[in-house]
């Protein structure tokens, strides 16, 4: 039984202990936050890490926020911001794609420029164009590096302008450039993809060398000479380190193919900046978006284990969500009731189906405090006008939050797996845990036909092996299940116990990689616990 909260309050309509995104969680984010090992690796200059990563909901935003309230020297770039989108589909960047020149070169350079015009102008604090005027010759009297300051001054001459402004200065840049080495013949060339496909192949040829050099070459090579002055001449105090922030890398500032290519230059781009000792990077990246960037762009030197070292896994323990949890409670009450503590058992029931309460919650999350936050908010607005929060309240709230777990978990992977809705539909009404040979074949055949019969869509690849199996004179079903079950393990629907002596394995928390042959009839699945309503699982008679 919860113990009574002071003079018996009733828990009033609204009441809530945050909200889902950190943007809007100013209210309780800055004064619950909890203090963690990898918000102290993210504030370590010293410590290589830079990619933030992990799933929606894990805190990758509210660490950010925190390095910037904590931190007075933040510079934080907006992706959208640098109309990416815009360069993109500009007619120099189709040409210079359509001779088959790598654009990447062209990406890193972008970003080099951006970071390194970014943090000189926070570093001298340049607002304008004599602040501007007056830096470059301070610095130009003292550096050995003149060729850098010349480079970004010719860049961009109008440095203290917005960043966007800067960003479109420097993709004219590199317009004028390619048609000062084409002789300024591209004015006359038709440099839509149909054009180029009508020149000669000795034109080709020389279009891509003269095109090469441009990007290979000068620019870049003056960059890392204005890396070097940073890291020997601007920022060389230990004790003045300077972030840049990086987020919103998954919103749509380009399209997914150019997004890609920009992400991966941007690694790196960042990479390249180590020299720089006392700025740290911090970039936040969804665990799944960074996976599909080493996917489509591994080439035959890629090695995937030499950017682990890069890597700052944003992951919690169920210790530290209740922690979470308990800050927040503690907090609300304080502002609304009274000053004294109120903790987690001070407002809910000690157990839920003979379980402790807290382990009820924490076990229908996918270990983000997001999950947490929400489950509490629904059992608040269940549990009006009442003094506490019971079983009841929770296995009531737990309806609602299960439905929008999943709708979440729709979202988060639709760009990848749109049709999450159909995939499982296997496993609706039928037992929490099975072995695969349990879900029948006829209802993956059923799904199989139901997937080809939704269309060519190459960019779901569930439906792409349902296609291919359909147009087979035999469909391998059993294949298909493997695939199936496969990807509900990736998005955190099923964990996977893929021998007796091995426990069962979460996506979301172990970062592992499975293949195909994991999934063998015999394994052991589990649906998540989280989705146990939303799905009709029947538990496990222990759970």
């Amino acid at each position: 039984m919860a113990k009574k909260l002071p003079n018996k309050l009733k828990l009033k309509p609204g009441l809530n202990i945050g909200t889902a995104g950190a943007e809007t969680d100013d209210a309780f984010l800055h004064e619950s936050f909890l203090q963690t090992g990898f918000f102290d690796a993210a504030l370590s200059a010293r410590d290589p890490r830079f990619l933030v990563v992990g799933r929606t909901g894990s805190g990758k935003t509210a660490l950010l926020n925190m390095v910037e309230r904590t931190s007075p020297h933040v510079v934080r770039i907006d992706p959208v911001e640098l109309h990416f989108q815009h360069i993109a589909n500009s007619n120099i960047v189709g040409f210079i794609s359509s001779l088959g020149v790598r654009i990447e070169p062209f990406f890193e350079m972008l970003w080099r420029y951006t970071f390194v015009v970014e943090l000189i102008r926070a570093r001298f604090n340049i607002q304008d164009a004599a602040g501007a005027k007056n830096i470059f010759e301070r610095l130009g009297i003292k550096t050995k590096r003149a060729r850098a300051l010349d480079l970004l001054k010719n860049l961009s001459p109008e440095f203290w302008k917005s960043i966007d402004i800067r960003v479109t200065e420097a993709n004219k840049t590199l317009e004028r450039s390619v048609k000062g080495a084409l002789g300024g013949k591209i004015a006359d060339l038709d440099i839509s993809a149909e054009g180029v496909s009508r020149l000669t192949d000795q034109k080709k040829v020389e279009y891509r060398q003269r095109v090469e050099q441009i990007l290979g070459s000068e620019q870049l090579a003056a960059l890392r000479e204005a890396i070097k002055f940073l890291a020997e001449e601007v920022f060389d105090d230990d004790q003045n380190i300077y972030y840049v922030i990086i987020d919103d890398l998954d919103k749509e500032f380009a399209e997914d193919d150019m997004r890609v290519r920009l992400l991966k230059t941007l690694v790196e781009t960042i990479r390249s900046m180590r020299p720089v000792r006392n700025v740290k990077f911090l970039a936040a990246i969804r665990t799944d978006l960074l996976d599909l960037v080493f996917e489509k762009t591994r080439d035959a030197s890629f090695q995937q284990e030499k950017y682990e070292d890069d890597i700052l896994n944003v992951t919690w323990t169920p210790n530290d969500l209740f922690e979470v949890v308990n800050r927040r409670i503690n907090l609300l009450f304080k502002r609304v009731y009274t000053k004294d503590k109120v903790d987690f058992y001070d407002l809910f029931s000690e157990e839920v189906n003979r379980k402790p309460t807290r382990e009820y919650i924490i076990e229908r999350t996918l270990l983000r405090p997001r999950d947490c936050i929400l489950f509490v908010n629904k059992c608040l607005d269940k549990a009006q006008n009442s003094t506490s929060i019971t079983a009841s309240h929770v296995k009531l709230a737990e309806a609602d939050y299960s439905a929008s777990r999943f709708i979440s978990l729709r979202d988060e992977w639709g760009s990848v797996y749109p049709r999450l809705d159909l995939y499982v539909k296997p496993l609706r009404q039928k037992l929490a845990n099975f072995h695969l040979r349990e879900v029948e074949e006829a209802a993956i055949y059923d799904l199989l036909l139901e997937l080809a019969a939704a269309g060519q869509d190459t960019s779901d690849r569930l439906t792409a092996h349902a296609i291919t199996e359909y147009e087979r004179k035999e469909a391998d079903v059993v294949g298909f299940r493997a695939k199936w079950a496969k990807v509900l393990f990736q998005v955190g629907v099923l964990g996977v116990k893929p021998a007796p002596n091995v426990t069962m394995m979460w996506s979301f928390r172990d970062r592992v990689t499975v293949s195909d042959a994991t999934f063998q009839p015999n394994v052991l699945l589990n649906v998540h616990p989280i989705f146990w309503h939303e799905l009709g699982s029947k538990p496990p008679q222990h759970a």
